[in-house]
């Protein structure tokens, strides 16, 4: 398997008062990385943890060798233990998967332990946002190099904008950044008019996803392309996790992690398993809510196409529709009667029986398909018509544009590809 996960052991330590009490003290004396309701991130090296707590760590088998920065997080007790429990798990899977293709990694948890909260912890949680009764739970694990998958998305906006640089990128959190280009892009304000928790959420949602389709259509329109390898290794490693029955359920951009390896190849972590789960879903029988672990590679999929690829893409699907509605309409007995009639007359008597029976001020796109077809099936069944057919269709071609609409042109260009195609 190929860079799947950290090899290292996983296990959790039973609750140490001495360890505790200094990591306790160690967190209050930082500065908090990441912070909410549910508890707090924070970000260690090994030069800043005491040697006497290192030492005791690496007894309990915190390795500070092959990764020196930790991150310790801070939260309610049954959320830490059931984090732990997720990412212990997925973790196992992905080690044990025999895959030979490359999967995203999993930050390795390393210590767990459920502490009692004195006053004075209590009161610095509270005032970073997170309040807790009288216990915690606290997980360390690997620090994970590299920023989160929305964050790199949106500073590639900042960037084609021209309006700023990456230094001052740097100086930028998430909330500024994303600030910046909701101005940009023209985000619509997140929050619903519902009567209810449950309408506002739903509205929220719909905003924010509107919102990360301009911000799709703006990056595209700039050139942006994302490498493909992203969304693969993605989905690599969702096919392997839902294989053994293990869903994320909470994949979105701000937990897929991205960076770099030595040797300049993506790096990509999954993080946040706090609403993960493991068990077996059936149309008669869900006891577990689970989320669509690739809806983000769908939302995401337009960003690793060029645009000619997604123009060529679009087109091989046209054709296809163009020739299984051709085959459908060939079935039709009126239709028949009406393409036999037109393929009696020549040249000139043909051109003014097409005017005639299709007249393109007129009809719908859904007409004009049937004109199309109609082209296609005479130029593929009466050869003596090929010639004027071809004629037609190059004479619409290099009509004035108020005479034929855009979308009108772009179908005449489909039938001259798929009749060129088929002509070769």
């Amino acid at each position: 398997m190929k860079d799947s996960a950290h090899s290292e052991s996983v296990r959790p330590v039973e609750s140490l008062e001495n360890i505790d009490f200094q990591l306790l003290n160690l967190i209050r004396r930082r500065r908090v990385d990441n912070s909410g309701n549910k508890g707090i991130i924070l970000k260690f090296s090994k030069k800043e943890i005491p040697a006497k707590l290192r030492r005791k760590l690496e007894d309990v088998g915190v390795d500070f060798e092959s990764v020196a920065a930790k991150i310790i997080k801070v939260f309610d007790p049954d959320s830490a233990k059931r984090e732990f429990d997720m990412l212990t798990r997925a973790s196992q899977i992905l080690t044990s998967s025999k895959s030979d293709q490359e999967l995203a990694k999993i930050p390795c948890p390393i210590y767990f332990s459920n502490v009692d909260l004195d006053d004075e912890t209590r009161k610095y949680l509270s005032a970073n946002g997170c309040r807790l009764g009288d216990k915690a739970g606290i997980i360390i694990m690997d620090y994970v190099k590299g920023e989160d998958l929305a964050t790199f998305i949106y500073k590639q906006a900042l960037l084609l904008s021209k309006n700023f640089t990456r230094d001052q990128l740097k100086t930028m959190d998430f909330n500024q950044i994303h600030f910046e280009v909701g101005l940009l892009a023209g985000f619509s304000k997140v929050g619903g008019k519902g009567t209810t928790e449950g309408e506002r959420n739903f509205e929220d949602s719909i905003v924010k996803t509107e919102n990360f389709e301009q911000l799709i259509s703006y990056l595209r329109r700039k050139g942006f392309v994302l490498n493909k390898r992203v969304l693969e290794i993605i989905d690599n490693t969702i096919e392997i996790l839902h294989s053994a029955n293990f869903f994320h359920n909470d994949l979105h951009e701000r937990n897929i992690m991205i960076g770099k390896k030595p040797d300049g190849n993506i790096d990509l972590y999954i993080v946040d398993f706090g609403s993960a789960c493991i068990g077996v879903t059936s149309d008669f029988d869900v006891t577990f809510k689970v989320s669509d672990d690739r809806d983000l590679i769908r939302r995401m999929g337009p960003l690793t196409k060029t645009v000619s690829e997604e123009a060529e893409e679009e087109y091989k699907q046209a054709l296809m529709r163009f020739s299984s509605d051709k085959d459908r309409y060939a079935n039709s007995s009126g239709w028949r009667e009406k393409i036999n009639h037109i393929a009696k007359l020549r040249d000139l008597e043909f051109e003014k029986a097409i005017q005639s029976e299709f007249l393109l001020s007129r009809h719908s796109e859904t007409e004009l398909n049937k004109l199309l077809i109609t082209l296609a099936y005479l130029w593929e069944t009466e050869s003596s018509l090929q010639e004027s057919i071809d004629k037609y269709i190059d004479a619409m071609l290099t009509s004035p544009s108020s005479e034929l609409a855009t979308a009108q042109r772009k179908m005449f260009k489909l039938l001259k590809g798929y009749l060129l195609r088929n002509k070769g």
